[in-house]
């Protein structure tokens, strides 16, 4: 499921793929830290994209991966205020998504 992280979704289709494997990710994630590192982190409403509402879901997704690179002694990327209806941003976006969750992966020894 990481590799669909790095596709760059441009359907309705390839969003919803990419939501989902977001998602499982993020519950890896967050299971691994709790079993390793005896810490519970907040679940966040990332899945369903709400394109309504693009912003709460930036938030959501920025305030996840902040918690679990905090935990883990990580950089977290800046996810907010990007138009993805660029291609250039919403390419960019995806890498450092893709980068902070597969870092977490690493150090967790996990591969969603």
């Amino acid at each position: 499921m990481l590799a669909a992280l790095l596709n760059a979704p441009s359907t309705p289709g390839d969003w919803e793929i990419w939501s989902m494997a977001n998602y499982d990710a993020l519950n890896q994630i967050r299971a691994a830290i709790q079993t390793q590192k005896g810490v519970t982190l907040p679940s966040y409403q990332v899945q369903p994209i709400p394109f309504d509402d693009i912003d709460s879901w930036l938030d959501a997704v920025q305030q996840a991966q902040d918690d679990f690179s905090k935990v883990l002694g990580l950089q977290a990327n800046d996810l907010l205020g990007v138009d993805f209806k660029d291609t250039n941003q919403k390419e960019a976006w995806i890498w450092l998504y893709f980068k902070g969750v597969s870092d977490a992966c690493n150090v967790l020894r996990i591969g969603p």
